[in-house]
């Protein structure tokens, strides 16, 4: 494992990462990704002496192509996954490395500009940088990001609970006025269980450190199998199916109970009530306990107030919140349906868990991934050659058409002269006493649908689907439709 190694390699890595080469973008690419899992090899073989080593990466692009973790397999080294949006609790650089580095840098920059007046640029960024690299990071500081982020020494206990909290920026928490039904009490009971587990005293006395109560063997505290079944038979069931949940699927209403408005209801007694409820408000008081009765009950009376107002706008909340959930879910869907008809696949580590990339599970998700991939490419390649096709055919058609105008003209102009020839001609028939109708039939009439060239068809643009081998794919004509008048807002 990567932790059976001196964890000076890294600086040598470091170093020897400027032979990858570069891309035209200035971002690593696949081919990039392949050579550094080939760098990496070859710096830690020696160390390694035959056994095991661990690479834990990102989930870019570039470390989930098959070249990369075929590598990877073939050399003994076994490459992980950090989760999605946590490299800065687990990758040593941004635990350790980085704030220092950035802070020396920092320093440098600014002595270059108080001794030379020299601001920070492209042609001397490398130099300042050098300074900084070079002073900070020592083995030192590489050892302590290892250890830091539990890899060496390993340390599972390292990354806590608290650490993989949401941000408070980004979170949020749903008030109900109301008692929520018995399926979310039961999921909001085993996510508190098993999220957030609750900490043995005697735990932390004796080991000094946060051991959930999740690690011992006197864990019950939510009969987890008992509801489990319960919860699939309510209306909330769709979250222990193991089919996905689609953007077109309705979310579950929350039901809520009347609140009655605050005014005074019209009929007598709910007036004989509220003068009765008025008086002992306002009437004077004579002793001292009816005095601390009337104060109590006016505290009471606007404690009930309050509440009910606070009620009503929790509900008035859960109606906007509805109507926001109820929206995103049409715009999320639509989108659905327009993936699918473009036949786009999701991102191959989209849940953002963590994997194990080198094992055979995630190599077949992978393998059908990339053949999605090749596929995607395939279409889009030659949708690229029909439409190459369609604008020289347009363009030849536009040159065809403009010449055909320019020849209608002239055969215009040449229908004209023959008409008023033929008019003439016929005029003197006329005058001569000759028989119209038999000179007619031997004189026939210009037509002006003789002196026009036809146009020629438009060129239309082919559609992949219409090319052989590719009958029955996604995008025809049983593809869902799906607007968003199909959905009232409720």
């Amino acid at each position: 494992m990567l932790r059976e190694f001196h964890a000076f390699s890294t600086i040598i890595i470091l170093t020897e990462l400027r032979r990858l080469g570069y891309s035209q973008k200035g971002w690593t690419d696949n081919v990039i990704g392949v050579e550094y899992a080939k760098q990496f090899e070859k710096e830690t073989r020696a160390l390694a002496r035959g056994r095991y080593r661990t690479l834990y990466v990102d989930g870019h692009r570039s470390h989930v192509t098959r070249k990369f973790l075929l590598h990877c397999r073939d050399n003994k080294i076994i490459a992980s996954c950090y989760p999605a949006h946590t490299t800065h609790i687990y990758q040593g650089l941004d635990v350790v490395v980085f704030s220092a580095l950035k802070a020396e840098f920092g320093k440098c920059r600014d002595r270059l500009l108080r001794e030379t007046g020299e601001a920070i640029s492209k042609e001397n960024f490398l130099r300042v940088y050098g300074e900084a690299h070079l002073k900070v990071l020592t083995p030192e500081l590489v050892k302590m990001a290892f250890r830091k982020t539990g890899v060496v020494p390993f340390n599972r206990n390292v990354i806590t609970g608290d650490m993989l909290a949401p941000s408070k920026d980004t979170s949020f928490r749903h008030f109900s006025p109301v008692e929520p039904l018995k399926a979310v009490r039961i999921m909001t009971d085993m996510m508190v269980d098993v999220l957030q587990p609750v900490l043995r005293p005697e735990n932390n006395a004796d080991e000094g450190g946060d051991l959930p109560i999740a690690n011992s063997p006197r864990r019950g505290l939510f009969p987890m199998r008992t509801a489990l079944p319960e919860l699939s038979s309510t209306e909330y069931g769709f979250l222990l199916s193991k089919s996905p949940i689609k953007a077109s699927s309705n979310p579950p209403t929350l039901p809520t109970i009347e609140i009655s408005p605050i005014k005074v209801r019209a009929n007598a007694k709910s007036k004989r009530q509220e003068a009765v409820k008025l008086d002992l408000l306002t009437a004077p008081m004579e002793t001292a306990m009816e005095k601390a009765l009337q104060k109590a009950l006016i505290a009471k009376n606007s404690e009930a107030l309050y509440y009910k107002n606070h009620a009503a706008a929790l509900q008035s909340t859960m109606v906007l919140q509805r109507i926001y959930c109820l929206r995103v879910r049409r715009q999320l869907n639509t989108k659905e349906i327009k993936d699918k008809k473009k036949g786009k696949k999701g991102k191959i580590l989209g849940d953002g868990l963590p994997r194990l990339l080198t094992g055979d599970a995630f190599l077949e998700v992978l393998d059908e991934y990339e053949a999605a991939e090749e596929e995607a490419a395939r279409r889009k390649a030659a949708r690229d050659a029909l439409k190459a096709e369609y604008e020289a055919e347009l363009e030849e058609w536009e040159k065809n058409e403009k010449g055909r105008k320019n020849r209608n003209d002239a055969l215009l102009q040449k229908f004209t002269r023959e008409l008023a020839e033929w008019e003439g001609a016929r005029k003197k028939a006329k005058e001569a006493w000759v028989k119209l109708k038999d000179w007619d039939q031997s004189h026939p009439k210009p037509k002006k649908k003789d002196f026009v060239e036809k146009a020629a068809p438009k060129p239309k643009l082919k559609k992949i689907d219409d090319l052989p081998g590719n009958e029955g794919e996604v995008g025809g004509d049983d593809a869902e439709n799906w607007t968003d008048e199909d959905e009232e807002e409720g």
